[in-house]
């Protein structure tokens, strides 16, 4: 049980989404999403677990999550931790860079939780 269930969810369901045509993961699960969820949660690695951010790592994708809601560590709001990640590794991904974390997706749900995807090249 994670400490934010809710911002652990939504990072999952953005990593299962990503997975989805994964043809070993299609047939442990026939495509459903919430099943992708649980295998991914199973083998996957809650790396971080804060109210206000979370890190799941599944294989070489990578899975972030803020609550713009909650208190930070140092008095940064969890928005402009947020929003200077995804730059910086959008900046990462423009530039080739390898051996470092590529973007893949980003967004914000519910107008306070942002998410972002990555996986190394």
């Amino acid at each position: 049980m994670a400490l934010n269930d809710k911002l652990k969810d939504v990072v999952l369901t953005r990593l299962a989404e990503m997975h989805k045509d994964n043809p070993q993961l299609k047939m442990m699960v026939d495509g459903d999403l919430e099943g992708t969820k649980n295998v991914i949660e199973s083998f996957g690695d809650l790396q971080v677990d804060k109210p206000y951010k979370v890190r799941f790592m599944f294989h070489s994708t990578i899975g972030y999550g803020y609550d713009f809601e909650t208190e930070s560590e140092g008095g940064k709001s969890p928005k402009e931790i947020y929003e200077h990640a995804v730059d910086a590794t959008r900046q990462f991904t423009e530039a080739g860079m390898s051996h470092v974390e590529h973007l893949v997706d980003s967004g914000v749900e519910e107008e306070r939780y942002g998410w972002y995807t990555t996986k190394f090249p």
